[in-house]
């Protein structure tokens, strides 16, 4: 398995997470009518979407962070170093879910 896959995983964990409680989405969809907006309309009619946003948030946190830390890893050219780092990202995802239920708790109650 390629080392980026795992190591993207873990940063879009990460992301969604900290997309979730900063509530600062990319874009906000309009499904009534149908429109894709990138502020907050106040004069909208019908609900609004954040949650498409909030998962592109997350996937261009992961994506820049997995380049860079990918060119840090080849930078480094330690493989002890990697393999330790793709070890301890198991752990990444639980603790953004722990995270992500923490802060979904007060819609979930």
């Amino acid at each position: 398995m390629s080392p980026r896959i795992p190591l993207f995983s873990a940063l879009w964990c990460i992301g969604y997470a900290i997309a979730l409680g900063v509530e600062r989405p990319l874009f906000y969809y309009y499904p009534l009518e149908g429109q894709w907006t990138l502020t907050l309309a106040t004069d909208a009619a019908g609900p609004v979407m954040p949650w498409y946003g909030l998962l592109a948030s997350a996937a261009l946190f992961a994506v820049l962070s997995t380049v860079l830390l990918e060119g840090f890893i080849r930078f480094r050219q330690t493989l002890a170093l990697s393999n330790g780092l793709l070890l301890s990202l198991a752990l990444i995802p639980v603790i953004a879910m722990v995270a992500t239920a923490a802060l979904m708790l007060f819609y979930l109650l």
